[in-house]
């Protein structure tokens, strides 16, 4: 996601705050497609919105609809930062925007969030998992992140299953 390995969580995934927000301290940092989410397309781009009742101009939100199914998001950058558009491919590791203090943010950092069903906010999963690029994982741990890929996809597929029967409860 940041290709530098002094990123802090500002604010951490919890049922009140469903995303993760991230800082360097330093303004406008770009911001990459995590290799643990892997290649998608741009499925929305949005360049305001409203939250609570409330209009937010010139400000990003990325949504990127990942081939395993899963979804991200990437919010509070500038948009004219953004280097992607609706319906463009995107791979791992490429800049697609920088963080920003848009919408409702009170400093320069990215909320990221990621979706287990890419299309549906319910299903919103804690992203930590998700942050590392290969470029920052040391060698010497390389193979423990390849050998944690075949859990983190099971427990993706576990989550698109509960998120389904909620769904059939709720209706």
């Amino acid at each position: 996601l940041f290709k530098r390995n002094d990123v802090r969580i500002t604010q951490a995934f919890k049922p009140t705050h469903l995303g993760l927000d991230m800082s360097r301290g330093v303004v406008r940092q770009p911001l990459y497609i995590p290799t643990l989410l892997g290649n998608g397309v741009v499925y929305k781009r949005y360049d305001a919105y409203s939250h609570k009742g409330k209009r937010y101009n010139n400000a990003l939100i990325l949504w990127i609809k990942h081939d395993n199914g899963m979804g991200s998001r990437y919010i509070h950058g500038y948009p004219q930062d953004c280097k992607v558009k609706t319906g463009d491919r995107v791979l791992v590791g490429q800049h697609v925007c920088n963080t920003g203090n848009t919408g409702n943010s009170t400093g320069d950092h990215l909320h990221f969030e990621v979706l287990s069903k890419f299309d549906d906010l319910s299903t919103r999963i804690d992203p930590e998992p998700f942050l590392f690029n290969e470029t920052d994982v040391q060698s010497d741990t390389s193979e423990h992140v390849k050998a944690i890929m075949p859990i983190l996809e099971n427990i993706a597929t576990e989550l698109k299953k509960i998120g389904e029967i909620l769904r059939q409860i709720r209706t």
